[in-house]
């Protein structure tokens, strides 16, 4: 199983980041300009870029169609580490807040020490999966909104929350005229069941309804440039409100939910946020 936060939080993430916040519009001062580099769609892509080397056929999607929890225990425990994105290092005195859907008012609000790490404490159930969220600002970086891909029904251990630069985020987001006072931003990341990433899903982020509604946002595929990045995608310039998100790998339609775009004027966040969440063939 690859573990996530070696991909999220590694210098060589970081650095396509920075290479990415580099280019201008026009181009590069090394005269290769950004459209040869980054790879941007409107929507899904007509055909998936190529991955890394690998066989395919060894991702496991034998979590596909299977039913998702119904019950909860009484009480379950999140916890989790808040860390700068791409460089590894942990992060305290990070607001940390969760939520439940439909709910305006935070289950808990706490704080993350000086190692990142945290703790929610026990949340009640009531017998039934949560169904929710969780807030990470702090100054100086982009608010993350972290929606997991289903209800939590068991105890979360070592979640990690990314938290990625203003400065860095801005000057990424200014290559796609990300206009953060009517939109959010996502970073969405593509897994099999086992947690290996997939470089070539497909991805779906629509509004409007249900699963067919029309797609928004322009979507960057990291994989299709960096193949340490294999699975993940910044989506840009995602509309304020709730987005059905969705991926499919051949023939497989994976475990679509909602997660929800954050504009400044919404969220109150004054450097902005992202929204974050992983997308699977079914549920864990």
């Amino acid at each position: 199983m690859v573990n996530l936060r070696s991909i999220l939080f590694t210098p060589l993430f970081a650095s396509t980041l920075v290479s990415l916040a580099a280019c201008s519009s026009n181009g590069r001062s090394d005269g290769i300009t950004a459209d040869a580099q980054i790879a941007i769609t409107d929507g899904p892509p007509e055909a998936p870029p190529d991955g890394p080397p690998g066989d395919p056929t060894s991702y496991n999607l034998s979590c596909a169609g299977m039913a998702l929890p119904t019950t909860a225990p009484a009480t379950v425990t999140i916890n989790g580490r808040t860390e700068s994105i791409g460089e590894g290092q942990p992060l305290d005195s990070v607001d940390i807040q969760i939520f439940r859907a439909g709910t305006p008012a935070p289950l808990v609000s706490t704080t993350s020490d000086a190692t990142g790490t945290w703790t929610s404490g026990a949340l009640n159930t009531n017998g039934v999966p949560i169904d929710g969220s969780i807030r990470a600002a702090k100054a100086t970086y982009r608010t993350t909104y972290v929606f997991p891909p289903q209800a939590i029904s068991a105890d979360v251990p070592g979640a990690p929350i990314p938290l990625i630069p203003s400065a860095m985020f801005d000057a990424l987001g200014s290559q796609f005229n990300q206009d953060d006072t009517a939109h959010g931003a996502f970073m969405i990341v593509v897994t099999d069941c086992m947690g290996m990433p997939i470089s070539d899903a497909t991805l779906s982020v629509q509004q409007g309804g249900a699963e067919g509604g029309a797609e928004v946002g322009t979507q960057l595929n990291l994989g299709a440039m960096v193949p340490q990045a294999a699975g993940i995608y910044f989506v840009f310039n995602v509309p304020a409100g709730p987005t059905l998100v969705n991926a499919s790998y051949q023939s497989t339609s994976f475990l679509a939910h909602t997660v929800v775009a954050f504009s400044k004027s919404a969220s109150g966040d004054p450097d902005g946020s992202i929204s974050t969440t992983i997308l699977r063939p079914g549920p864990l």
